[in-house]
């Protein structure tokens, strides 16, 4: 299947069940599956997109929503699997049971959010790599993102490279995030966090794991309540905003 878009659908819903859906080879860049209008579900299956331009899989303004199966993404120009949306509309982009593996050249996205799209992503495994250029595991916009009990890498062979890119409040649980520079770097102005865990009697020395090259945690707004960092760096000074009740 060669193309600009396999699917382009409206007001509707499309879904994917299971099954192989190959695209490749195709030089035009553009949207291979495009929910411009309506939903878009995979419950199973693969879609696999080997092509030499940019690629995406993107809903423009409802909801994506995985609860299964695996996209993968190998090719010449830059991919991402995208939530897009606009300023004024609330939609969704949930992945749970999921794995999700992208590989390209030039800036590639595992889960690329803006506007009013809220993120989860459950149980689920992103894996991205870049060859020259910059790599993010979950690139977060506005609305909230939630990450439990999965695992996020993000790599470059000669850029920066992000598990998690944060412009707005991420809770984090339970899960494996790893940047080949920074785990996560927050970059917040609207008075939200990143949060690490729970504030609660509870308090876990080992998850979530934060992993970065040069700084587990970079950025200015974080609760670190559970977990571990590893890196050259832990964490930036002065990046640490909340910690346990109770503890100093």
């Amino acid at each position: 299947m060669t193309g600009i878009t396999a699917w382009r659908n409206g007001y509707g819903t499309t879904v994917i069940k299971n099954g192989i859906i190959q695209i490749l080879n195709d030089n035009t860049a553009g949207n291979y599956i495009n929910a411009v209008s309506g939903d878009f579900s995979m419950t199973g299956g693969q879609i696999i997109i080997k092509t030499k331009t940019t690629d995406k899989i993107e809903t423009a303004q409802y909801v994506l929503n995985m609860t299964g199966g695996e996209i993968i993404v190998n090719n010449q120009g830059s991919g991402m699997v995208s939530g897009s949306g606009s300023s004024n509309s609330n939609h969704s982009f949930s992945v749970t049971n999921g794995k999700i593996s992208i590989s390209s050249y030039g800036d590639v996205y595992g889960i690329r959010k803006q506007y009013n799209c809220a993120v989860s992503v459950t149980n689920s495994n992103i894996s991205v790599y870049s060859r020259d250029g910059k790599a993010y595991g979950i690139f977060a916009g506005n609305n909230n993102t939630t990450v439990n009990g999965s695992t996020i890498t993000a790599h470059s062979d000669s850029n920066t490279s992000y598990g998690i890119y944060a412009t707005t409040a991420a809770s984090i649980n339970s899960s494996k995030i790893e940047g080949g520079t920074y785990g996560i770097y927050a970059d917040i102005s609207n008075g939200g966090a990143v949060t690490l865990g729970s504030n609660d009697d509870e308090i876990s020395d080992s998850s979530p794991e934060i992993i970065g090259e040069n700084y587990a945690l970079y950025g200015n707004a974080f609760n670190f309540y559970d977990g571990v960092l590893r890196g050259t760096h832990a964490f930036q000074d002065g990046s640490i905003k909340a910690i346990p009740d109770g503890t100093t």
